[in-house]
């Protein structure tokens, strides 16, 4: 029952028109929403978007080709594949074949060679260091099936490694020193290519060269690192490519300023081995006093990897048709993020993602803070709830960092968020634009039962800074507690469609499609809130379609129905409410009444 009525929205009282009703047809396709008009809108990823190695699953997202279990130690699958393979293959003879033009100069190596070698393919080398200190410039080092145990340095010249595969070949070094170590510009234009660089503190590392190739090799068993590429002799420029990357500890890659591109590359199972070490998958950093460093990963596979998959941190990203999976947490069961995008040294950082699937991570699928990250055609699903201190399994986190006074700007275009175990998206003082996009099935089930919200935009709570929103022909389907919750700040939600909003699976509370609350900052005061809703639907919400609590409203040519409170109202904070009606509204469930706001008494959220 309606225990009072606060007020009547002019443009709905009287005789005023009401929005037609939908007309009668066939229901819209699944991954299709229908507007107020009656008519249908795809959103979601469109089914010719998805990118290479990932296929449509009809219904607004993607999914990986692969195999259907996983890949066993040193052989790998990319996204498009549907057999383990070995990284690269072995071919018929001794050694790999080379290019007519490679072949005066190249240097022959075989560990099963007699010493008295002279580096020709009848008399090989028995040692890459032998090998190395013969060749030119330029010249291929072409290695035999064998295991070197070598620790090799390139820092006077730059040469070409070839292994006859990685399968085959195996570079091992000692543990105290990195197993392949390429450092100055005199080493520029160096390639690595088909063998297995295993051992050593670092399995390779680089400084100050640039064209630095490593391609078809396999890299294992870093005992603190696998590829580490950092500035301490100046900005290092490499491209992995065609390569596998398993079982290193500390990081799978680390940057620090390096410009770094890896291609159809897998990076899984980076171990944890303490603080600092925490067995991200990749990261690339830009320290405050040094180049800006880079990613741009492309058509690759990230997972089982700790902490994070993918971070960077003040280096701009560009990440295209990547599948980020089953990161883990850490062993206090914090993080467990499948990328994340920071800046905490007031650089510029940035963030493109297309054509991409984050899932079965923990914490938060994509979390952003103080950069400007775009995530477009992108699939982010099945976040985990494992902390059971703080509530998580976010989808989309975009949060103002307390610290950096950089803006954290977030935009989120024709993409699918659900199955996450906490919130879709969700904004701590960021600026966050939504449109032609699907967050469905945020399932309240983070350890303490609660959340649920597919969009929740609030202050940030140290900071103080304010939410705005943009959402365009978003589509939010069963969500818990609220579909769309706004603790202050302004926004706007324009031909969109909320319905089936569940109560919260902790307390049975809630279940408003959308909610608007004033906030209070303990040490900053009150802060206002401003909706403005244009052409929704609003339907079938378990508590009420729009609850307003110390905040206003405007809405125009808008349904919400099927509500057991259409419009709710409550003075919240010591504010009052107010709804201004812009007309063409319609309330009720199939019997068109005039549009009221109630005051109900409704339970207001928890602050944030």
């Amino acid at each position: 029952m309606v225990s009072a009525v606060a007020g009547v929205l002019p443009a709905c009282d009287g005789d005023e028109t009401l929005v037609d009703p939908p007309p009668e047809g066939t229901d819209c396709a699944a991954n299709e929403m229908r507007l107020v008009d009656g008519s249908c809108l795809a959103v979601g990823v469109p089914p010719d978007r998805c990118g290479d190695g990932f296929v449509t699953d009809e219904v607004g997202g993607c999914v990986a080709i692969l195999p259907e279990t996983p890949c066993p130690l040193g052989l790998m699958a990319l996204p498009g594949e549907t057999a383990c393979r070995e990284v690269a293959p072995c071919g018929e003879g001794p050694f790999p074949d080379l290019p007519p033009e490679a072949l005066a100069a190249a240097q022959y190596v075989d560990a099963s060679a007699s010493a008295a070698g002279d580096g020709s393919v009848t008399q090989p080398w028995q040692t890459m260091g032998e090998a190395l200190s013969a060749a030119a410039t330029g010249a291929v080092i072409a290695v035999a099936a064998g295991t070197y145990g070598d620790n090799l340095v390139l820092s006077d010249k730059a040469v070409r490694i070839w292994g006859r595969c990685p399968a085959l070949v195996e570079l091992r070094g000692a543990a105290s020193e990195p197993t392949l170590n390429i450092y100055t510009e005199a080493a520029n234009g160096t390639e690595v290519r088909g063998i297995a660089i295993t051992g050593g503190q670092i399995a390779v590392a680089a400084t100050g060269v640039r064209g630095l190739v490593l391609d078809r090799v396999w890299i294992r068993d870093g005992a603190t690192v696998g590829a580490y590429f950092a500035d301490d002799l100046g900005q290092p420029e490499v491209l992995i490519r065609d390569s596998l990357l398993e079982a290193n500890s500390g990081y799978g890659v680390f940057g620090r300023a390096a410009l770094v591109t890896i291609e159809r590359t897998v990076v899984r199972d980076t171990a944890f081995i303490g603080d600092d070490f925490f067995g991200y998958g990749i990261l690339v950093i830009t320290p405050s006093d040094g180049a800006e460093g880079s990613l741009l990963l492309r058509t690759s596979l990230i997972e089982r990897n700790h902490g994070h998959g993918v971070q960077v941190n003040g280096a701009p990203a560009t990440i295209d048709a990547v599948l980020i999976r089953d990161t883990l947490p850490l062993p206090d069961q914090s993080l467990g993020r499948g990328l994340g995008a920071l800046n905490d040294t007031e650089r510029s950082g940035g963030l493109l993602l297309t054509g991409s699937v984050v899932e079965r991570n923990h914490e938060v699928g994509i979390y952003v803070a103080a950069v400007s990250a775009t995530i477009e055609t992108t699939v982010v699903r099945d976040m985990f709830a494992v902390n059971p201190v703080l509530p998580n399994g976010a989808g989309i986190v975009a949060q103002q960092d307390p610290v950096v006074a950089l803006p954290t700007e977030l935009t989120v275009r024709s993409s699918l968020v659900e199955r996450t175990a906490l919130s879709g998206i969700q904004s701590s003082g960021a600026s966050v634009r939504v449109e032609s996009t699907v967050v469905r099935d945020i399932a309240s089930a983070s350890l303490d039962g609660s959340g649920g919200r597919c969009v929740a935009l609030q202050y940030h709570t140290i900071t103080g800074v304010l939410p705005t929103g943009e959402l365009t022909a978003v589509w939010l389907t069963g969500c818990r507690d609220f579909g769309l919750a706004m603790i202050s700040g302004g926004a706007t939600v324009v031909g969109s469609r909320i319905e089936s909003v569940l109560p919260r699976a902790a307390d049975g509370l809630f279940g408003d499609g959308i909610m608007v609350a004033a906030g209070n900052h303990p040490s900053m005061g009150p802060f206002e809130a401003h909706l403005l809703l244009s052409g929704m639907v609003v339907r079938e919400s378990s508590r009420a379609g729009v609850t307003v609590f110390g905040a206003a409203v405007t809405i125009g040519d808008s349904a919400v129905e099927c509500n057991p409170f259409d419009l709710d109202g409550e003075s919240y904070l010591g504010r009052d409410w107010s709804v201004d009606d812009l007309g063409g509204n319609r309330c009720g469930c199939g019997d068109e009444i005039a549009c009221k706001v109630v005051t109900s008494s409704l339970e207001p959220p928890a602050p944030p």
